[in-house]
């Protein structure tokens, strides 16, 4: 465990829960491993009370799941829950996607920064840099589901949204080659989107959606 790490009193839940959620996002904590909440607690010289309020915010998302036993574990994935998530994230974002372009609400210039942000985080060709560009490559996929302007898909998406991010962040893990070169694919969404096939593009984001939950399955 880290040592000397302090939280502000005023915020302890919500930030307890912050920090455990990049450690949880960044691999630090295994899939499946138990979490103590006394340790927890005494590394960040808070109450157990504040702990478990940040373990209930990541239980909510899906990150933690509580055994019958009341022990509190990492989340791991079976290979259905991967499937029926990336089914669920694909389901999401054709209807966002689809708003958008019926709306003509399509965020062209957002997407394309953040496919910018992408490309040039890969020309730094370090490992360090690596969870940022998981990051500007969902902050794309967030600015579809918030162009759709339907408050319930933003709402749905954040019940998977952290879910999902822990699989990309194992996907980059397991090989960053293969994630590296999804990157493109980006460009043909945009371009999919802005065509207005809307049959074309829905098949696209559930290939991309399949193909990423077959990899994982069989890694």
């Amino acid at each position: 465990m880290r040592q000397g790490v302090k939280i502000l009193k005023s915020t302890l839940g919500h930030a307890t829960a912050d920090i455990l959620r990049d450690r949880i996002l960044y691999g630090e904590y295994e899939q499946g491993s138990r979490i103590s909440e006394e340790e927890i607690a005494k590394e960040f010289d808070i109450s157990r009370a504040s702990v478990r309020d940040a373990l209930f915010l990541l239980e909510t998302e899906g990150l933690v799941v509580r055994e019958i036993n009341k022990y509190k574990l990492i989340r791991k994935f079976t290979p259905k829950e991967v499937i029926d998530l990336l089914h669920m994230r694909a389901a999401l974002e054709i209807a966002a996607a689809t708003e958008c372009v019926n709306n003509n609400t399509i965020p062209e210039e957002e997407l394309r920064h953040y496919l910018k942000i992408m490309k040039n985080t890969l020309l730094l060709e370090t490992d360090d840099n690596w969870h940022d560009l998981v990051i500007s490559d969902f902050k794309f996929h967030d600015s579809i589901v918030n162009a759709s302007n339907n408050s319930y898909y933003q709402r749905f998406w954040l019940d998977v949204r952290s879910q999902c991010l822990m699989l990309m962040n194992k996907t980059f893990r397991i090989s960053s080659k293969d994630y590296i070169c999804g990157i493109d694919d980006h460009e043909v969404y945009i371009e999919l989107m802005k065509s207005g096939n809307l049959i074309e593009m829905s098949r696209h984001i559930l290939d991309t959606c399949m193909a990423t939950s077959e990899f994982l399955v069989n890694s």
